[in-house]
């Protein structure tokens, strides 16, 4: 029978590839479908709860904690949003012209020494589960982590419809004025 702890291994080995392929796709400025762009953050947001989910002794407490590190990372990257690349949209076809990301395998090897760290340190010590300090840890970082990587993703696609509307406001003045 498999353990839960190798089936999370081999789940999170398998978000690891996968992400680890986006992080790559997204080097090259390209135009892709809005789901393509939003893919690797909901795969972030999974890798957390199964992280969260399965190491947390202290659901409610954990969540708590999960939900405050998510909006104070979403509350940093939205405060310093001019320092993010633009993008452009297209309703029409459903698609976003994203620009490079240097910063995706970074953040990807952050993430990833965040959730084998929690994991080993588990391993080696499953003591410290029941410790109210490790899953108030347990909630904050990954939900810090997470808060910064879908508040980038909500700003850019946000200051794309924005960039667009500006546009298309700009046009429209600019005929009607002839």
């Amino acid at each position: 029978m498999i353990n839960a702890y190798d089936m999370l291994t081999g789940i999170q080995i398998a978000l690891l590839v996968i992400l680890f392929v986006y992080a790559c796709f997204f080097q090259k400025e390209r135009w892709c479908s809005v789901a393509t762009f939003i893919t690797p953050y909901v795969l972030v947001l999974v890798w957390s709860a199964l992280v969260v989910g399965y190491f947390t002794e202290f659901v409610f407490l954990s969540v708590l904690w999960f939900l405050l590190g998510f909006f104070i990372g979403l509350g940093l990257v939205l405060y310093f949003r001019s320092s993010l690349p633009d993008m452009e949209y297209c309703p029409e076809h459903l698609r976003v012209k994203i620009p490079r990301i240097k910063e995706a395998p970074l953040c990807l090897s952050l993430f990833t020494l965040l959730a084998t760290g929690l994991q080993q340190g588990v391993y080696v010590c499953p003591f410290i589960i029941h410790s109210w300090v490790f899953n108030e840890l347990l909630g904050l970082i990954p939900g810090f982590l997470t808060g910064i990587v879908w508040g980038q993703m909500i700003s850019m696609l946000f200051l794309a419809q924005l960039k667009r509307i500006k546009v298309y406001n700009t046009e429209i003045s600019e005929n009607h004025g002839r």
